[in-house]
């Protein structure tokens, strides 16, 4: 990368991250992503805690990777790696909104819909006692206006304050569960590692080492000579 490229440039997927990489770089994203992952892998299933070391990674990963890679492109290692880091931190914060925003809209539908029964038992209930007692005060006309302009409404409005007010709580106590059912059609392939015979599910294989994480990792500590 040159010195005056705009460090500020948004990458927020994947696709746009792989072209930036080919525009920048003229190289494979395959082969920048390995500049990191063989980095921080190193540590095993903790290596995310180095993904994030923006200050660390990034020459960690051109000591380990600068006699790997053809020498025109030795240059481009630590921004790559940045580039990586602040994608993923990127992800991360977008990831953490949209669950904020789902938990705060899946909080006012269910706010909504207790507050209409309680405004429906409101209305069976409590309403038509305060009808009588007012009719029996003033005119039966005059108690069933009442009824209609005031009653009606306001049990609907205090019912959903309740409510709302009963979520509300709930959320900022943490007693709000997250639905944490998984897709029903998600399907996860299986794959073979060639190096220990184990067979692990998509998340713990690297497709670009052809090997499950947790080999490339003890691979990677070891020519880090940890």
């Amino acid at each position: 990368m040159t010195e005056d490229f705009d460090r500020d440039i948004k990458v927020p997927s994947r696709r746009e991250h792989i072209e930036h990489c080919k525009d920048l770089y003229g190289y494979g994203f395959e082969k920048i992503h390995k500049w990191m992952d063989g980095t921080v892998k190193s540590r095993g299933p903790s290596h995310r805690v180095d993904r994030h070391d923006i200050d660390k990674t990034p020459d960690k990963a051109y000591d380990i990777f600068k006699d790997k890679v053809p020498e025109q492109y030795r240059k481009y290692i630590k921004d790559a790696v940045k580039d990586h880091i602040e994608l993923d931190n990127r992800k991360g914060e977008v990831s953490s909104k949209k669950d904020d925003e789902r938990i705060g809209e899946k909080s006012l539908r269910q706010a909504m819909c207790g507050g209409l029964k309680m405004a429906f038992v409101t209305l069976i209930g409590i309403v038509p006692l305060a009808y009588f007692f007012i009719s029996a005060l003033v005119d039966v006309s005059v108690g069933l206006y009442i009824f209609l302009i005031v009653g009606i409404p306001a049990s609907f409005f205090f019912s959903f304050l309740l409510k709302w007010n009963e979520e509300k709580k709930s959320l900022e106590s943490g007693e709000f569960e997250r639905d944490k059912e998984e897709p029903k059609n998600r399907k996860s392939s299986l794959h073979e590692c060639p190096n220990c015979g184990r067979t692990v599910p998509d998340w713990e294989w690297d497709e670009g080492e052809e090997m499950c994480d947790t080999c490339v990792a003890e691979d990677t500590h070891v020519a880090m000579g940890l």
